[in-house]
């Protein structure tokens, strides 16, 4: 099998000037705010609802607290072919990724969509109460849910295509259970840490983030919804993910795992697919996360402007504007 994949050297594009590079930075962090919104639809800016756009529905998963996870197919039509488990990030609805599924199982990967605790149909909404962070979401749910995908598809080969948060987490769960992962994607995926940001915004991210964690602490869960950031959350899992923005380092609240071992320990494939104009996950973030897996076969890849035919690529429309780096996607899939 290759070792690698590459994808054509993307043209340079010449830098912005200041001005322009803060326009187009406030451009993506508001986009980032608008899809960042739980309920379907009601963010500005969210994909809007289509009838008959919705993929097949695989599976459905209820848990004893009342937290339920809808699976929902685009199927390859290929019996013996891979299988792509989506995993969003912090706020964002799986619906919103089933175009990119659809186009993942043209290219003859049968893909998996499924949100994340809390978010899109998931069942409970975040509230005083609710105590879940990382430790559920990678030691509970991720389990939960690739073994009812290996139900549905006996002897195939697994993999988790994550994007931002999803992505991070997938590369814990895949170092804790190395069998049951063939390999992992990440797309507009780096670590949260401050430090991986450069100029105005290392400090700006490290500040808004703590003072995130301390209004989630304050009021018992994350108000996202209304405050226009990550989505309504537990309060545990924006500490969790604050935390990691100040030390750099996975934890999880109230697990005995060490999160940053479990990444050390990836062995697999992993494909890294950094988005140009990516204001939320730039190369800085993506090294870093890169430098938690030393012991992973890593490739790397850049999608760009010119591939996707458009100028506006940044953190969350590449799941729409991707033709191209969907076929990207699937051949490295099929070549490892």
């Amino acid at each position: 099998m290759p070792q690698s994949f590459r994808g054509k050297e993307p043209k340079r594009v010449g830098s912005p000037g200041r001005r322009q590079h803060r326009r187009i930075e406030f451009k993506e962090l508001s986009i980032a705010l608008s899809y960042s919104r739980n309920s379907v639809g009601k963010a500005v800016g969210a994909p809007k609802k289509t009838v008959g756009e919705r993929n097949s529905e695989l599976a459905h998963l209820a848990l004893d607290d009342g937290t339920e996870f809808q699976l929902r197919v685009a199927s390859s039509g290929h019996d013996d072919g891979p299988v792509a488990i989506l995993l969003p990030a912090l706020g964002a609805a799986a619906r919103f990724y089933e175009r990119f599924a659809r186009r993942l199982s043209a290219q003859g990967v049968t893909s998996i969509t499924v949100d994340l605790r809390g978010q899109g149909e998931s069942g409970l909404t975040p509230r005083r109460h609710t105590t879940s962070g990382y430790k559920e979401v990678v030691e509970s749910d991720l389990p939960r849910i690739v073994a009812a995908v290996g139900q549905e598809f006996p002897g195939r080969d697994f993999w988790l295509i994550g994007h931002s948060l999803g992505g991070q987490l997938a590369l814990v769960f895949s170092g804790l259970h190395p069998s049951r992962i063939a390999g992992v994607v990440l797309i507009a995926t780096g670590s949260a840490w401050y430090g991986g940001f450069s100029g105005f915004r290392r400090v700006r991210n490290l500040v808004l983030s703590q003072g995130i964690a301390l209004i989630s602490r304050s009021i018992g869960f994350w108000p996202g919804d209304f405050l226009g950031f990550g989505g309504r959350q537990s309060r545990v899992l924006m500490q969790d993910w604050a935390a990691q923005v100040r030390t750099g380092r996975y934890r999880a609240t109230g697990s005995s795992i060490d999160y940053e071992a479990a990444m050390s320990d990836v062995r697999i494939n992993v494909h890294i697919i950094e988005i140009e104009g990516d204001m939320l996950a730039p190369p800085g973030c993506v090294d870093h996360l890169s430098r938690k897996i030393p012991n992973a076969n890593v490739t790397r890849w850049r999608y760009s402007h010119e591939m996707s035919g458009t100028t506006t690529l940044n953190h969350f429309s590449w799941a729409r504007q991707s033709p191209g780096l969907a076929e990207s996607v699937a051949t490295w899939i099929r070549e490892h």
